[in-house]
């Protein structure tokens, strides 16, 4: 079954570009008991509900006319949720104004994550201002040398 998914990620990306959406992430897992393949999907103004039915009809119909194996499957569209991922630098300009978590590829003035809030993005460089022990600093990051990047919910 991961083949024929793989096979078809182009074509499940085109179904939900169509409906205004941008393609987070396509995995086939095995919870609870039960294989599911679940697509997730987000818009930028968030994902409603009506989008995740219209995308799901789609897909039912192309997976189920081109799937040849006997596995038994639930189709799961859903958002990535409050802390999604940025995946691009494109998602992170997006995210300007949010509080923001990320880990470093190498650890920085001996910390390996932060979170904050991203108050900018010139050049690829993201300036995030986070709360160090009571004080609050600012850091430049060039993306390049960030490991991952998502949105963050602040406590």
């Amino acid at each position: 079954m991961h083949e024929f998914i793989d096979s078809k990620h182009s074509e499940i990306e085109a179904i939900v570009k169509q409906q205004g959406a941008k393609l987070y992430e396509v995995s086939y897992v095995r919870e609870a008991g039960n294989n599911i393949l679940r697509v997730v999907v987000d818009t930028e103004k968030g994902i409603d509900l009506d989008t995740c039915v219209n995308i799901s009809d789609a897909l039912s119909v192309l997976l189920d006319e081109e799937n040849t194996t006997d596995d038994e499957y639930f189709l799961d569209v859903c958002s990535p949720g409050a802390e999604k991922p940025l995946l691009d630098i494109d998602d992170v300009k997006a995210a300007i104004g949010n509080y923001i978590a990320f880990e470093f590829l190498v650890p920085t003035n001996g910390l390996d994550e932060i979170q904050g809030d991203l108050e900018a993005v010139n050049d690829d460089v993201l300036q995030v201002k986070y709360n160090q022990k009571g004080r609050f600093k600012t850091i430049n990051v060039p993306y390049n040398e960030i490991k991952s990047i998502r949105l963050a919910v602040k406590f």
